[in-house]
């Protein structure tokens, strides 16, 4: 029943701009089954010694597929994956991929990874079909004789799959259309001729690479007995259930997650997660571009409860001047593994590690000048050491490690200085206890990242200080109206240290002043 539906063009537009500027760009190619295809990148004169690696992901599993480096002057090219034996040809100038005798089961999503002085990554989804059957025309209805004005049915069906959609035309105009993601069902599309003429109906059936056509021949179909093909409403009462079930799911999914979900990044990509499946559960008739676009997005919808925390990041607060470990957890890792460890700041990521095996030899490789001589890599765990670390070495620390899939973690460090000993001294004119007046103590400390100021009466904090602004010294009074035996203290503290100086009431208050 949904065949009669049609999206408004300026919806589909809409629609489309929006899955346009969201997310990592993915170029999308439909392929046909057997063929010989060429994943091009666009790019040319890839650097002569980059490190380029090609990742296959099929329900949500990378495959290292290529893998392709210059050693000791020497292009070596691997093809590791069984899957594609013998059908994959690197062009190490594009970074383009070639595949030969393509399949349905090839399908998927193919993941350009060209390392140099930095990792850039492209992304490519390839759907392969298989070509389109070619439709077959019967008659539905009992034999009638055309002068008796009744009605003749032919009815259309074909081998149902992968996007195929069913369509009856007369003369150039299409009057009618069917589809189905129920692949394992035929499709049937019936049409109705009140009074046959000298019209040419045709049926066409399609996928997004191929195309079949058969032409009615009204004389055959409505002179002669056909196939008489009952109609199952139970069936269409069903899908339409169905689909209003799997609506009200959605909704309820998308509710949760919006409301975990913290940053407008992520809320966007959420909706258009959303937006695109229920287009493709209620838009049956939409076009074949939308169609791909809002499938490719609905499968995102499988990641989308862990989209919705984010990808987690640990976060690691260290002292200056230190020696470092950023523990990975891990135990163990595949000893042939390619382990690279990136380095982060201000959105400019630059490769520090690329560790692997070569020829039967442990390679690792440690290339930044911002950390020679402080690196050290333990490939048992994956871990990284760095020595002497100071603030500059602040940032986001990436850990990629490749072995049959790719798999990554984060680690955000903030390196902080050591506090500095807070000062004490008197903000007021020095006067004698006896007159019972107010004794003003002034704390002070030289100011920097996340550092804060407080005085204590014994244990318990009685105020508190702080500054985004590391230029300017942090002041903290304390008014004390009758000194007693009471102990003040000042602290000062970052996350990573801490300094305290006890306040001498003798000292401060009673001293006699000017």
């Amino acid at each position: 029943m949904f065949s009669e539906y049609r999206i408004h063009p300026a919806l589909l537009h809409l629609l489309y701009c929006l899955l346009c500027s969201a997310g990592e760009e993915v170029v999308r190619l439909q392929e046909l089954e057997g063929n010989t295809v060429t994943i091009h990148t666009g790019l040319t004169g890839v650097q002569s010694d980059a490190h380029i690696l090609w990742f296959y992901r099929s329900e949500n599993l990378d495959t290292k597929i290529v893998i392709s480096l210059v050693f000791k002057g020497e292009t070596n090219t691997e093809y590791p994956s069984e899957r594609f034996r013998d059908r994959l040809q690197l062009n190490r100038t594009s970074g383009s991929l070639t595949i030969t005798n393509i399949s349905r089961e090839d399908s998927g999503v193919y993941k350009l990874h060209i390392i140099t002085g930095m990792s850039s990554v492209w992304s490519f989804s390839v759907d392969v079909y298989a070509p389109v059957s070619k439709p077959i025309i019967g008659n539905q209805s009992e034999k009638r004789s055309v002068s008796l004005r009744e009605s003749c049915s032919p009815l259309c069906s074909v081998e149902n799959g992968k996007d195929v959609s069913l369509s009856w035309y007369e003369e150039k105009e299409r009057i009618s259309s069917i589809s189905s993601s129920d692949s394992s069902e035929r499709l049937y599309l019936p049409l109705n001729i009140t009074n046959p003429n000298c019209s040419t109906y045709t049926c066409v059936a399609d996928n997004p690479v191929s195309s079949q056509t058969t032409q009615l021949d009204i004389t055959n179909i409505c002179y002669k007995s056909g196939t008489k093909v009952p109609r199952d409403l139970s069936k269409s009462l069903a899908a339409v259930l169905t689909s209003v079930g799997l609506i009200v799911a959605l909704l309820i999914l998308f509710v949760w997650i919006w409301k975990k979900k913290t940053n407008q990044q992520g809320k966007k990509y959420i909706s258009i997660c959303f937006i695109s499946c229920l287009s493709l559960l209620v838009l049956k008739t939409a076009s074949e571009w939308q169609k791909t676009s809002a499938r490719w997005w609905c499968t995102q919808l499988k990641g989308c409860l862990l989209c919705s925390a984010g990808e987690e990041v640990v976060r690691l607060q260290e002292l200056e001047g230190n020696t470092v470990t950023i523990h990975t957890g891990l135990t163990g890792v595949q000893s042939d593994a390619h382990i690279l460890w990136f380095y982060r700041s201000e959105s400019i990521e630059i490769r520090i590690v690329n560790s692997q095996i070569i020829r039967g030899e442990i390679i690792t490789d440690y290339y930044s000048e911002r950390f020679r001589d402080r690196l050290q890599l333990n490939r048992n765990s994956g871990s990284l050491t760095i020595t002497n670390i100071s603030r500059d070495d602040s940032g986001v620390y990436k850990l990629n490690i490749i072995t049959g899939i790719s798999s990554v973690w984060s680690f955000s460090v903030n390196v902080y200085a050591p506090v500095s000993k807070p000062i004490i001294r008197d903000d007021s004119e020095k006067r004698s206890v006896s007159l019972r007046e107010s004794c003003s103590p002034l704390c002070s400390v030289e100011n920097g990242k996340d550092v804060n100021l407080s005085w204590y009466e014994e244990k318990e904090r009685i105020s508190s200080i702080s500054s985004s602004d590391s230029s300017e010294r942090l002041y903290l009074p304390l008014n004390i109206t009758s000194p007693d035996y009471s102990t003040y203290t000042c602290v000062a503290a970052n996350p990573v240290s801490n300094w305290t100086t006890q306040m001498n009431i003798t000292n401060i208050c009673i001293k006699a002043g000017k």
